[in-house]
């Protein structure tokens, strides 16, 4: 009989930490989540004009061409956008160019990351951006390289290097 006791003990002790152990779960679950950054986007380009007059085109020889506007159509899988920014290059290897906002396009936090979403089709070529950081230097960063095909998000991560206003969170 005290053999069966004990077991009945043990049985309900268990049970008891089976409970307890069901009850941490749900308060895990019900626990809102703390969102420590947040995505936030500094150009749709649905309401922006764009031309020409926006892109500055470094040749390295004569006969290349580069166009810029607005376009529709395939945009890119981000927020619904039904509008992107479209860039036609006729160049060579060693051309450049640079697409000037047509507005300033301002980050007024800390920021640990900058995204742009860009449609490759298959080229050679790099994506760099220029940044003028809180000490007014400018930081020129490489997003990636554009030898993809189809929309892709790239993504580069501001270091120290590149000063923000608050130098403690940097």
């Amino acid at each position: 009989i005290a053999k069966q006791g004990k077991e009945k003990v043990k049985k309900d002790d268990k049970k008891k930490e089976k409970k307890k152990r069901e009850k941490r779960e749900k308060k895990k679950k019900k626990r809102k989540k703390i969102k420590i950054s947040k995505e936030k986007q500094i150009e749709d380009f649905e309401k922006t004009e764009f031309s020409d007059k926006n892109l500055k085109f470094r040749k390295y020889k004569d006969n290349q061409k580069a166009h810029l506007k607005i376009r529709e159509g395939d945009p890119a899988p981000y927020n619904k956008s039904k509008k992107y920014l479209g860039v036609k290059i006729f160049g060579r290897k060693r051309d450049a160019f640079t697409i000037i906002p047509a507005k300033d396009l301002i980050i007024e936090k800390y920021c640990s990351s900058i995204n742009i979403w860009v449609y490759g089709r298959g080229f050679t070529g790099k994506l760099f951006i220029i940044v003028e950081d809180a000490n007014k230097d400018y930081n020129k960063l490489l997003m990636g390289q554009l030898n993809f095909l189809g929309w892709r998000k790239l993504t580069v991560k501001l270091t120290k290097k590149v000063a923000q206003e608050d130098k403690y969170l940097n």
